[in-house]
């Protein structure tokens, strides 16, 4: 017999034994009524008056969390990546980019970090080299549409699981990248497209997919966003920003004819305008960063504008919401025709599909699964999670078991990252500083000076410099206390021999390292990239921001927190009034 459900207050004593009642059983404490969710509690017919009895507030606490449990996301990001799969292969088979620069017309897939990555195989990421495309061609289909195919619940077993065409070519590649291999990758913000905080970020230039865009003639940008809302706002308003900025920057003689319209992108009149107003201040912005613009546009070659399209919540749906894009898509190149101009065409895709009500109601579906992985995932990245994707799912029908293995998978990738050959990029336009990451001591005969953010000595017959910088909120102040000792080495090193290269690695290579090249770009560098002593420059945080252009341009997926920023500006300019 089910169990029922009724108020206290209900006259039968009968009744109340099998009712829902208050938690607290003093009346002068609490009203006999429930006035909180968590008050009410479930009694079935044959509760025992000597048990507790169960919160409907825990209840409806432990189904969700069972519901954003490991395996439901997992699963909810292969049902995304089937639909970016679908979509790659109608866009190629129906509106194929131009053929140049060597290209062979296919789309370019692009994630917004961090969300973004997940639903997107890494075997289809872009690289830096001129053959972008690490999977050079789409999966040859004989149908104009993808085949329908079963839509499983997501709570079922992996046996159900459709197959992914975005396979890996190898298995056994290495998972560090050299710097010719470094995948492409976006970081546009929600943050910077939030009402009344409307901004260009100049230290998230993304000046890889700007590149791209120009070489390939377009591409699709991958983010996906939490249930409520249909696209996250890093794709409505910070990337419609970022293009309007780039297109007035590089190609100011030609955004009157509607490179910088929003009316386009189906925003509100009045935010439009409030967004409007702040463009020429970002445009200025961007400008005095000193970079070098006329080889920006020869790069990119055409102004950006903007499609999109989110995943349909029927699977029947694809089609036609596939269709519509390669309409906008016509309907965007022609407008530009008829200017006797081109266009490269951004499509901004978000991969998830939007769920109205609770997950519980779409059979476990998690909408934007992959985002907040901190808070979920163990540890557990994209990339190990595409790496080990089989591995994974055949053990998603046991919640242990999966969290057992994802915690040994995420230790034995730490092991690799520890002890594994690293990375290292050159920051232009200097010649002999290079930022590099990788958590082991990198022993490289090709560097006179490493400076290690995590190391916890100092080595100085392998030429090693340890900053002692432990992971978490300390860091930033640990930083602090260590960048006077580290400025006074470097300039010791250079003072002697100027040209001497130097290596500043850690865990990540985007975060502690970048500050501290920072450092060194605004003490011992002047504009040409030339070691100057003494430096005629004065250091305020223009000037700063001027040197982070110079990493972000060499290395666009430089990614320096918030902390490690201020660290660099209280050793710089001194800390805040």
């Amino acid at each position: 017999m089910a169990d029922e459900y009724s108020h206290p207050s209900s006259k039968s004593s009968d009744q109340q034994d099998t009712n829902l009642t208050t938690a607290s059983t003093s009346p002068v404490s609490k009203s006999a009524y429930p006035t909180t969710l968590a008050d009410l509690t479930i009694h079935s017919p044959d509760h025992d008056p000597n048990t507790a009895s169960t919160s409907i507030y825990k209840t409806l606490h432990h189904l969700r969390k069972a519901t954003l449990s490991i395996p439901n996301r997992l699963l909810s990001v292969l049902l995304d990546a089937e639909f970016i799969e679908a979509l790659w292969v109608h866009l190629n088979e129906h509106s194929s980019l131009s053929h140049e620069a060597g290209r062979d017309g296919t789309w370019p897939l692009i994630p917004n970090e961090r969300s973004g990555s997940w639903p997107l195989d890494p075997s289809v990421k872009i690289t830096s080299q001129e053959s972008y495309l690490i999977r050079s061609s789409p999966p040859q289909t004989s149908a104009s549409t993808p085949s329908p195919l079963p839509s499983p619940s997501i709570s079922t077993s992996h046996e159900r699981e459709r197959p992914i065409l975005m396979r890996r070519q190898s298995s056994n590649r290495s998972h560090t990248q050299t710097q010719q291999q470094q995948p492409v990758s976006a970081y546009f913000k929600s943050t910077d497209g939030h009402v009344n905080q409307w901004s260009f970020s100049t230290r998230r230039l993304n000046l890889q997919p700007l590149h791209l865009l120009g070489t390939a003639g377009g591409g699709v940008l991958i983010d996906t966003t939490r249930r409520g809302k249909s696209f996250p706002d890093a794709l409505r308003r910070t990337v419609a920003i970022w293009c309007c900025v780039w297109n007035k920057v590089l190609f100011p003689e030609i955004v009157e004819s509607g490179a910088c319209d929003f009316q386009a992108y189906g925003l509100e009149r009045g935010e439009i305008a409030q967004i409007e107003s702040r463009i020429p201040r970002f445009v200025e912005d961007c400008r005095g960063l000193g970079l070098d613009l006329q080889g920006l546009a020869k790069k990119m070659k055409r102004p950006v504008r903007c499609v999109w399209v989110v995943q349909p919540t029927m699977r029947d749906d694809w089609t036609g919401a596939f269709a519509q894009l390669s309409k906008d898509i016509e309907a965007e190149r022609q407008k530009w025709r008829n200017m006797d101009m081109d266009v490269n065409v951004l499509v901004c895709c978000s991969a998830s599909k939007v769920v109205a009500g609770a997950e519980m109601s779409d059979e476990g579906y998690i909408q934007g699964a992959g985002d907040d992985g901190e808070g979920w995932s163990r540890g557990l990245t994209a990339r190990v999670f595409w790496e080990k994707k089989q591995e994974l799912m055949d053990a998603v029908d046991n919640s242990e078991d999966l969290e057992s293995l994802v915690d040994r998978l995420v230790t034995e990738d730490k092991y690799r990252s520890s002890y594994g050959p690293g990375s290292s990029v050159p920051i232009s336009p200097t010649r002999n500083i290079c930022v590099g990451s990788g958590e082991g001591i990198l022993i490289d005969h090709d560097f006179d000076l490493v400076i290690d953010c995590n190391a916890s000595n100092d080595e100085p017959k392998l030429k090693l410099l340890g900053m002692r910088c432990k992971e978490g909120k300390v860091r930033s102040k640990m930083m602090r206390e260590r960048l006077p000792q580290i400025a006074a080495r470097v300039e010791k090193q250079l003072r002697t021999w100027p040209e001497k290269k130097i290596l500043v690695k850690c865990s990540s290579g985007k975060d502690l390292s970048v500050g501290v090249v920072l450092v060194i770009l605004c003490c011992f560098y002047a504009d040409d990239g030339q070691v100057s002593f003494p430096q005629t420059h004065v250091i305020d945080k223009q000037f700063i921001k001027q040197r982070l252009a110079w990493i972000t341009s060499s290395k666009p997926d430089a990614n320096p927190s918030r902390a490690t920023l201020q660290a660099v500006n209280s050793f710089l300019i001194g800390p805040p009034d």
